[in-house]
């Protein structure tokens, strides 16, 4: 009897014990998690050259939670929501904040994840941003692109990262389905992805990345870069850039791109002077892609990237300079298509003001010409277009 009462109070003191310590971990939960979010609003414009027009307005954002860590576990929530405020597109354009004139909001529970920390290796499992070359975020309008995925991280080796990957859904801005999580590429299972980023070297980064999206391509990409002072006044990046399509089938997602950018800062007076190239070598009606997302390339602008152009030749150069809380950036882009002797020309104007740490206003012009085999003007894929955002994080 004595036994079988030692043995009674020995459970009952180890569960108050467990109860405690599951207390305790519960208060360390709450008391380390993080409220964040952002809201944003939006007003574009867009004046075709064959005199269809169209303008939106939308405010939105997110609001995330995010625990504390306990024994290497933590999570974290987001929900995204963007209302259109204003809507005039009487001569039919539509999609430029959401995809389609029907869609005049809608939210989405954009990061759902558990996060397990063990050491030098990190999982996260579940709906989350990711960026990575040939799948990003790409916060170009109201809401980011949004991925479901599997995300392994290890830094066992010294300045090294490896990544094992599996992507299978995806929602936001560049989304097919901009407000629902669905397939990433509808006919396949998601996408597999493996890289090394390697930054031992003082000033240099390389980083090695393929990808695997199921019954669309195979991406093996390269990217390497370096940036070193010239002077106390003058500041060098560089930057290079390979990647290789190998379609599935007959997708024509296939053949090379090469890339390398120059980057001059003159710290004197706040200017920065950039040129990219990017070219492409592919089949007939064969051509790369950005992925998922706005796509990893040197000479990206606001508008156009050598997605979908057959052996393509693209140059663009630029100019920022920082004034106090001011930065004004000037580009200039030139891309060609090899198969059809097409070409466009983009100009892109920004402005962008920091009130503080939290607040900051986004002015943006895009001016694209595109020209036809013969070098005339291609009207119906011409436009201007301007874009103003007010950003406040918390």
């Amino acid at each position: 009897m004595k036994i079988v009462i030692n043995l009674i109070i020995a459970i009952v003191l180890s569960g108050y014990a467990f109860a405690k310590n599951s207390l305790n971990d519960a208060f360390s939960i709450y008391n380390s998690a993080k409220v964040s979010g952002k809201i944003r609003v939006g007003i574009i414009n867009q004046n075709e050259d064959n005199g269809f027009d169209g303008s939106n307005s939308a405010i939105g954002g997110y609001l995330k939670f995010e625990t504390g860590e306990i024994n290497g576990f933590s999570g974290a929530t987001a929900f995204y929501l963007t209302n259109r405020v204003t809507h005039d597109n009487d001569n039919g354009i539509d999609g430029l904040f959401h995809h389609s004139e029907d869609v005049k909001s809608y939210s989405v529970l954009g990061e759902a994840y558990i996060r397990v920390h063990r050491n030098n290796t990190t999982l996260v499992a579940g709906r989350q941003q990711i960026d990575t070359p040939f799948a990003d975020s790409d916060d170009i309008r109201m809401v980011p692109n949004l991925f479901e995925a599997y995300v392994l991280t290890n830094n066992d080796v010294k300045d090294t990262t490896f990544i094992v990957a599996h992507i299978k859904k995806w929602a936001g801005v560049d989304a097919p389905t901009q407000s629902k999580f669905e397939d990433l590429y509808a006919d396949g299972h998601g996408t597999t992805m493996l890289a090394v980023v390697y930054n031992g070297i003082e000033n240099i980064e390389i980083s090695t990345w393929y990808y695997n999206i199921d019954e669309l391509t195979d991406i093996f990409y390269v990217e390497g870069m370096t940036e070193f002072f010239l002077n106390e006044n003058l500041m060098l990046s560089l930057s290079a850039q390979y990647a290789n399509f190998f379609e599935d089938e007959t997708t024509g997602v296939d053949g090379n791109v090469y890339g390398v950018s120059i980057d001059l800062g003159i710290k004197s007076v706040g200017i920065n002077l950039v040129a990219a190239y990017n070219g492409t070598s592919n089949s007939d009606r064969k051509s790369v892609i950005n992925g998922f997302g706005g796509g990893p390339y040197m000479t990206s602008m606001d508008e156009m990237t050598i997605d979908g152009l057959n052996d393509a030749k693209a140059y663009v150069v630029g100019i920022s300079k920082e004034y106090g809380s001011f930065t004004f950036f000037y580009g200039y882009g030139n891309f060609q298509e090899g198969s059809t002797m097409s070409e466009v020309d983009e100009s892109d104007l920004v402005a962008e003001y920091s009130y503080s740490d939290n607040l900051n206003f986004i002015l943006m012009y895009t001016d694209l010409k595109s020209k036809n085999a013969i070098g005339f003007d291609d009207d119906a894929a011409s436009f201007d277009r301007v874009q103003f955002y007010t950003n406040y994080n918390f």
